[in-house]
């Protein structure tokens, strides 16, 4: 299960669709550059962050014996990720979160993370974490969230 993650990690396009439209869809709202993403404080950000945090900690709190396997996984896709993201972006390791490209490949990790953790301890992905992983997959940063007509969107790059 974990191998299987790690290679999917290998094969992902990292980040090779930033700015691209996507199909028309209620469910998304695209952003054309670094530039157009919100920052760090933006409800929507953190609304993502937030929740992803959450889980990270609900997950190892239920993890029990698979606690140490969790967190060797945890590292081990977040090095894969970074090796692989970091060449796709300019991602620079010094910067904070205001620097968006940072914050893509975080969340990335983050995100790739959440997914490994889950799968290991069988539990189901969460509906958002794996909406957001299948945007990862299509070579997309989905970087925040907003409101439309009551209903909470991605806002891709």
């Amino acid at each position: 299960m974990n191998d299987g993650l790690l290679a999917e990690l290998e094969e992902i396009p990292w980040f090779a669709s930033l700015g691209e439209r996507v199909a028309h869809s209620a469910n998304v709202r695209t952003i054309a550059s670094w530039d157009d993403w919100p920052g760090p404080e933006d409800e929507g950000v953190m609304e993502i962050h937030s929740r992803q945090q959450s889980l990270y900690g609900s997950l190892l709190d239920s993890a029990k014996d698979k606690r140490g396997s969790a967190e060797r996984l945890w590292e081990d896709i977040h090095k894969v990720v970074f090796r692989l993201g970091s060449k796709a972006i300019p991602y620079e390791k010094d910067k904070d979160a205001w620097h968006a490209p940072t914050t893509a490949l975080w969340q990335a990790a983050w995100t790739a993370g959440l997914v490994g953790v889950c799968r290991l301890l069988g539990q189901v992905v969460p509906d958002d974490i794996q909406e957001q992983w299948e945007w990862y997959r299509r070579g997309h940063w989905p970087c925040a969230l907003e409101e439309r007509m009551g209903n909470k969107v991605l806002v891709i790059f």
